[in-house]
């Protein structure tokens, strides 16, 4: 996290960031991502410890309505735009391409599994 801070923080100064926004604006950045991290890595870590603790079953609701409510969404989003299908027909072929990455994942670990038994 820091190594990845220090490269943004010299990469904005070897693009002359200050004489263009000030240092000021270089400063808020870097503190505003330093505590967006800190917040995002406290949620993450919170929330893979609650997702551990679920049922099989639930953990299936959960991923079903996180689905349901990314096309309700979207569909509503772009809802009467000149690209409405396009855009539809993206979040759609993204998620069947991520749920059939879970099930061929699942398929090799198996078939792995059984091969390295012999």
């Amino acid at each position: 996290m820091v190594a990845v801070l220090v490269v943004v923080f010299l990469s904005a100064l070897s693009m002359h960031m200050e004489r263009m926004a000030g240092w000021e604006l270089l400063i808020l950045c870097l503190i505003v991502v330093s505590v967006g991290w800190l917040g995002f890595s406290w949620v993450r870590e919170h929330a893979h410890r609650h997702w551990n603790r679920l049922s099989k079953s639930r953990k299936r609701i959960a991923v079903a309505c996180g689905v349901a409510i990314i096309l309700i969404a979207t569909f509503a989003v772009n809802r009467h735009r000149p690209n409405e299908l396009a855009n539809e027909f993206a979040v759609v072929v993204g998620l069947l391409l991520w749920g059939l990455y879970h099930i061929m994942s699942r398929f090799l670990d198996a078939l792995h599994a059984r091969l390295s038994k012999r």
